[in-house]
């Protein structure tokens, strides 16, 4: 494992034990601030590396099925086109004609 896997994981790892502590309100209220310090702390450490980390383990788009699984970001691009070019894609349901209908009658 390289280092900086390695770090991640032990900072996952020790990420989930103090939000179990903090959950169970273990020990005293000094004690649940340094916890919750450290929660904070921890955090802001990851977030940076968090979508890197998803990236790397992510499936392909082939694979996933999703246009939002894009490698290049083009989630949304590709989103829309399926969206626009999609066969009936803005016709309105059968049954759409009676709902107006009935709201005319009580108007």
């Amino acid at each position: 494992m390289s280092p900086e896997l390695r770090e991640v994981t032990e900072n996952c790892i020790r990420l989930w034990i103090l939000t179990t502590l903090e959950k169970e309100r273990w020990s005293d209220f000094e004690t649940r601030k340094i916890i919750q310090e450290k929660i904070i702390s921890l955090c802001e450490w990851l977030t940076p590396r968090s979508v890197s980390l998803i990236d790397s383990i992510a499936a392909p788009s082939e694979i996933i099925g999703s246009p939002f699984a894009d490698e290049n970001g083009e989630g949304m691009r590709k989103y829309l086109n399926l969206l626009f070019t999609g066969k009936n894609t803005f016709k309105r349901v059968d049954w759409y004609v009676k709902i107006v209908s009935l709201r005319n009658e009580t108007h």
